[in-house]
């Protein structure tokens, strides 16, 4: 039987348990510097990145934690703010395809 308090819990926990899944479910950000036009270069699968933002340098290199089977979407933008549409990506992948690097352009 649940108790009184263990009840508040279990409703306490559930929009928590929903914003974690609507994070891990949005597409990963993508920031470049806001003068930012060239090649860029993204690590993935990364110990030195972190999950998102993905945040690239003035040399067009990123690093980040996030090790998925897939990525077909990504949000792309500024620093400044300003959205960029995405670019054709072309993905580095494991032989078991995990994707461990991508490049693409900024015009």
């Amino acid at each position: 039987m649940i108790t009184k308090p263990r009840y508040r819990l279990l409703l306490l926990s559930i929009p928590l348990l929903v914003a974690a899944g609507a994070a891990c479910a949005s597409d990963p950000e993508i920031v470049v510097p806001s003068n930012f036009h060239g090649q860029v270069h993204i690590a993935f699968c990364s110990d030195r990145g972190s999950s998102t933002p993905i945040l690239i340098d003035q040399t067009g290199q990123g690093n980040s934690a996030l090790c998925q089977k897939s990525l077909t979407k990504f949000a792309l933008k500024r620093a400044n703010g300003e959205s960029l549409a995405a670019p054709e990506m072309q993905l580095v992948t494991t032989g078991d395809g995990i994707v461990v690097g991508a490049n693409f352009s900024v015009k």
